[in-house]
């Protein structure tokens, strides 16, 4: 068949006894490289060969076959091939052991095709061969004779190629904005693969698939830090510009949602989780996901440590943010519990008690931890202890006590009495399990009472207004958001 050797039949035919193989090369293996009539090296019909196993590669390898062999015309190399034909039930380290052995994740055959565009092409491919190629630099922008990049390919056939998948594809730097040969951008190709098929769109994918100036005409400036940016900038949205943590942009979607988007799994979006947490984000939203259904951001963040989503080889990294977002569901549902007691926040209390009674994230991740400190009862007292301590502990000398402060909806009227911030700093660290959510309410009240002030006085100084104490002035600014005051503090400025 097509002037195969001995070889060449004789891996054709593998399926997993490598021992006729082994005879032949021992006896010679000078045709190591020879090809066919077809221009195919033995190792080309091993990697088209779906029986394909790490120890038929390095065999051949270790037998002096070329990694980055051709065949003519086609231009197809070794690893074009595995990537266009190995599925997922032998799915092995065939591709990484090629690349370790030189072949290039780049090389391009006669349609213009990287080993990527074969895999994300093939629809029994595994999401680990991607990850492989990925691994090894493979250009996930590289675009074929049509101009299509491998990204195009996967987006327009979206059904083969799940949410996890997609953000594989970005992390590595996938282009939102470059058009394949039908002027598509990766967006439009999902649509039209969209069109094609019967399922309904994802709005996470829209959102991913966007441009930066997309995302903020449909969103708002703290989604789309809590997307791309850094903590500091998200912090400071929070606390000096007083954005709303739970605006939804037009799917839907909170801050804390976009947070979970992010297709870097590094710290910084745990940071800014947590940020979000202490100013109030709400945990019990519902965000609409592929196929119309409907999750919590409770489940949603659940399954951001799903086995496909962590990054295991940083254990570290997943526990940072995933006790942090259990305790803080901890803290939720004592407070919550606490207060319908006193005949308030009962439906919170009842939401939040029906999401994590079918959360299954929640049971399985509390028992993979299996920490006495994250343990539910454990983590359920100890917030309890504090809320007592809370009730028990005045701020200063008044008779306002720090469980007032955590009722209270906001501490504007707190700040304005200095011992009280100066009692609260002095004591807050007595609560560490609702530290972070007192500080916050706290440095708020006080950035905004900052920005009053200032703005009054720059009246005073440019209008020569009466008395800048006067009440008149800081219930009138108290209807200017926290960025209009600033741009009116500066504007006045310029006028001084």
């Amino acid at each position: 068949m097509d002037n195969d050797t001995p070889l060449h039949s004789a891996i054709r035919n593998f399926k997993d006894d490598l021992d006729p193989i082994k005879v032949l090369l021992e006896v010679d293996d000078s045709d190591i490289n020879v090809r066919n009539s077809k221009g195919e090296t033995a190792l080309h019909l091993a990697g088209q060969n779906r029986k394909c196993s790490e120890e038929l590669i390095k065999l051949l390898l270790a037998h002096g076959a070329d990694a980055n062999a051709t065949t003519s015309p086609d231009g197809n190399s070794v690893l074009h091939f595995f990537a266009g034909s190995c599925i997922n039930l032998y799915t092995n380290e065939v591709a990484t052991i090629l690349l370790k052995h030189g072949s290039d994740a780049n090389a391009r055959n006669s349609k213009g095709e990287i080993p990527l565009h074969m895999a994300v092409k093939n629809e029994e491919c595994s999401e680990n061969v991607i990850k492989q190629l990925l691994e090894y630099s493979s250009d996930v922008n590289a675009s074929d004779l049509k101009g299509d990049t491998p990204f195009h390919l996967a987006m327009a056939n979206y059904k083969c190629y799940d949410y996890v998948m997609i953000r594989l594809f970005l992390k590595y730097g996938a282009d939102v904005s470059k058009r394949n040969g039908m002027d598509e951008t990766p967006l439009q190709a999902y649509y039209r693969g969209k069109t094609e098929g019967s399922c309904p769109v994802d709005p996470r994918l829209q959102i991913l698939l966007q441009t930066r100036e997309q995302q903020l005409e449909n969103s708002s400036e703290l989604h789309v830090a809590c997307l791309c940016g850094k903590p500091d900038e998200v912090r400071d949205m929070l606390l000096k510009l007083g954005a709303d943590v739970n605006s939804l942009d037009k799917y839907g979607y909170s801050p804390l949602a976009y947070t979970f988007l992010r297709y870097h799994d590094d710290y910084d979006r745990w940071y800014i989780v947590q940020s979000l947490l202490h100013y109030g984000a709400d945990i019990c939203h519902q965000i609409t996901l592929e196929n119309n259904s409907k999750r919590s951001l409770i489940e949603v963040g659940m399954a951001t440590y799903s086995y496909r989503n962590r990054d295991e080889s940083e254990p570290q990294k997943m526990l940072f943010g995933i006790i942090d977002f259990i305790e803080h569901i901890a803290k939720l549902l004592k407070l919550y519990e606490e207060q319908a007691e006193m005949g308030i926040n009962a439906e919170a209390l009842q939401n939040l008690q029906g999401i994590l009674g079918k959360n299954r994230f929640y049971v399985i991740l509390m028992t993979i931890l299996n920490d006495s400190r994250l343990s539910k009862e454990s983590l359920l007292s100890k917030c309890s202890k504090e809320l007592e301590a809370m009730r028990e502990t005045r701020l200063d000398e008044s008779k306002q006590t720090f469980w007032d402060l955590m009722l209270a909806k906001t501490a504007a009227s707190y700040v304005k009495n200095k011992k009280l911030v100066e009692a609260f700093y002095a004591k807050h660290h007595i609560f560490p399990m609702y530290q972070g959510i007192l500080e916050a309410k706290i440095d708020k009240a006080l950035e905004r009472q900052r920005l009053i002030d200032n703005a009054t006085i720059s009246f005073f100084n440019v209008l020569n207004f009466a008395d800048p104490s006067d009440e008149f002035y800081e219930r009138t600014l108290s209807y200017c958001s926290n960025k209009d005051l600033i741009n009116l503090i500066d504007g006045l400025k310029e006028r001084e």
